[in-house]
């Protein structure tokens, strides 16, 4: 009976090695950052609001590395694992498409513009509509990075619909947004901007957007930078995906969108949005002013109509009444003469 434990217990173990050693070399590196980053931060304990990402320090005191250090700093042993649990998964499935080098250049420029984004969008609203609620705000985690990530990887994965905790059948290119909804109905504290802003720069990254001034290099690049000498460290390793230019389901043209579909489809959506938000308007408008007499002829009320109608008939009755009575009195008045005089008795 004793024998059961330490069997199960070493059977887990060795399922956990192979799973470690399973992983890419980028992505068993960044778990392996992400969770010495957090083991820091018991042992010394490290004040986490130090390292957060709060646009108003970046702003106003110049903090510049909270932009890269918020990414890879967490807030609690269920974030750190939640999220370690979701770049095993996702990162591995997008550096054996990519290959490595173009994995950490994409985690890389994901850091850098999503922490940008969320920098811009804070001062917009503080600029803007007198908001400080973002620019005031303290965030960490890796999820924003992760949301960049799902992008790529839901459009470049065949499948036609996405399972939303095997409950609900979305389509793969809107499945990140369906999660950014979901989670943040499940967890409220989360940061919403964070992820939205992973989903923006992930958008961009697919259509070529940015390409003109970063991300991916070509696949001839990415072949070259593994000569490197200084980057022998990285190639050497069992784990690590080259880039393949002759397999076109494993390099980086898999990320070239034209960027006129995205335009097309930002006007299409902005469209659709203007549409509702005046739906909404003019629905308000009704029901606080009404649609105004003209608007509501065409409508009918039975039990108000046969109400005004025996108002009507009733208000009728009485001025014929009162016609009749007008008549009667002038002719009584017509007739009348005076009683006659009596002759007073003395007495």
């Amino acid at each position: 009976m004793s024998s059961l434990p330490s069997s199960s217990s070493s059977s887990s173990t060795t399922r956990g090695a192979d799973l470690v050693r399973s992983l890419p070399v980028a992505t068993a590196g960044t778990i392996g950052l992400c969770c010495s980053v957090y083991v820091s931060q018991l042992v010394l304990d490290v004040p986490v609001r130090l390292f957060t990402m709060n646009p108003r320090r970046i702003l106003y005191l110049h903090e510049y590395y909270r932009m890269v250090s918020s990414c890879f700093f967490h807030g609690s042993l269920m974030h750190i694992a939640m999220n370690m649990m979701s770049t095993a998964a996702i990162s591995t499935l997008m550096e054996r498409r990519l290959g490595t080098l173009a994995y950490i250049l994409t985690v890389l420029w994901a850091v850098l513009l999503t922490s940008s984004l969320y920098v811009a969008l804070a001062y917009v609203s503080h600029t803007l509509f007198w908001s400080d609620g973002l620019l005031n705000s303290h965030a960490v985690g890796f999820s924003g990075i992760m949301f960049h990530l799902l992008v790529l990887e839901c459009n470049l994965v065949p499948a036609a619909t996405r399972s939303i905790f095997g409950l609900v059948q979305v389509p793969s290119y809107a499945y990140p947004l369906a999660m950014l909804v979901v989670m943040q109905v499940i967890l409220p504290n989360i940061s919403f901007c964070g992820h939205l802003c992973g989903i923006v720069t992930g958008m961009l990254q697919l259509y070529g957007v940015l390409d003109v001034v970063c991300l991916v290099a070509d696949e001839s690049h990415l072949q070259t930078m593994e000569q490197w000498r200084i980057l022998r460290p990285i190639t050497s390793k069992e784990n690590y995906v080259p880039v393949r230019i002759n397999n076109s389901s494993n390099n980086t043209s898999d990320l070239r969108r034209d960027p006129k579909t995205l335009w097309r489809s930002t006007q299409r959506t902005c469209h659709l949005a203007w549409t509702f938000a005046w739906n909404i308007l003019e629905t308000c408008q009704v029901a606080i002013f009404g649609r105004g007499r003209r608007v509501n002829a065409n409508i009918y009320f039975p039990a108000a109509t046969t109400r005004s109608r025996g108002e009507d008939h009733s208000s009728n009755s009485i001025q014929l009444l009162q016609q009749s009575a007008e008549e009667e009195s002038s002719s009584s008045n017509n007739n009348w003469s005076p009683p006659p005089r009596q002759q007073s008795q003395l007495l």
